[in-house]
């Protein structure tokens, strides 16, 4: 019989795997950013209520867009719940990120910088990046939910925080770009260029994140793929480790080779 590996946890007698550690609070801190990045979008879209008051005049454009996320976001919900079991949960993350940073990106270039379309058609378009933001955003934060459940609760009470800080972060960032730089239209930019400088980084964060060894511990367990291969520090790299006998109260060093 060969000797567990080192990321088996094991009852009494044989090697435990200790948990690993979240250092420096990282994986908080990347959970509580994720929180931000649900609701970063489409706040970014409704905040900048004075430059959509300014381009349509005389429309209920804030209205409309806060009826489009509603509808959308409705049916992501029944759609999310239809495709949970046939799409894996990271697979919805992702492409709920990149549906929240494509309008994002594209208006900001194409509607806000370049000005390439009629008051018209940038209304349509508004009102149509605005939808796209609901089904991408809505299908992440449930797929985000259940992604959390597998994790002990203070990260899903980090991802609350997150969203509930999301509207007052997208706010500041208005009110300093507005104070700071009065021509409108490059105030504007730049606040949406701040909004997808953040959306990038909750992205990137996941994908650095889901590859820790700390997430992939209690995912796998959760899974029931069984616990994950992590460095274990008990092994020094010499061929032996330490096993502390607790009822025998005596250290053996054990040869990793060892066959019994």
């Amino acid at each position: 019989m060969i000797l567990p590996s080192p990321c088996f946890t094991m009852g009494n007698g044989d090697f435990e795997q200790p948990i690993p550690d979240d250092r420096y609070h990282g994986i908080y801190f990347a959970m509580l950013l994720a929180g931000v990045g649900f609701l970063l979008p489409y706040n970014s879209f409704i905040t900048d209520v004075d430059y959509l008051h300014h381009k349509f005049q005389g429309t209920s454009i804030v209205f409309d867009m806060s009826l489009t996320y509603i509808v959308v976001a409705l049916l992501a919900v029944i759609l999310n719940n239809v495709l949970v079991e046939r799409l894996s949960m990271h697979t919805r993350i992702t492409v709920g990120y990149i549906l929240a940073l494509g309008p994002l990106i594209f208006v900001s270039v194409f509607d806000v910088w370049l000005e390439k379309f009629t008051t018209k058609e940038a209304y349509v378009i508004n009102l149509l990046s605005v939808g796209v933001v609901a089904f991408g955003c809505t299908v992440q934060q449930s797929s985000f939910y259940g992604y959390m459940g597998m994790l002990p609760k203070r990260y899903t009470q980090g991802v609350m925080t997150g969203e509930s800080t999301a509207g007052v972060i997208i706010s500041l960032s208005r009110i300093f770009t507005k104070l700071l730089i009065p021509d409108e239209k490059k105030n504007t930019m730049i606040f949406f260029l701040i909004s997808i400088s953040m959306e990038m980084l909750c992205f990137l964060l996941h994908l650095v994140v889901r590859r820790s060894c700390f997430v992939r511990y209690y995912t796998s367990h959760d899974q029931g793929k069984g616990p994950v291969k992590c460095h274990d520090p008990r092994d020094t790299g010499t061929g032996y480790r330490v096993h502390h006998d607790v009822t025998a109260e005596e250290v053996i060093f054990v040869s990793l080779s060892t066959v019994f």
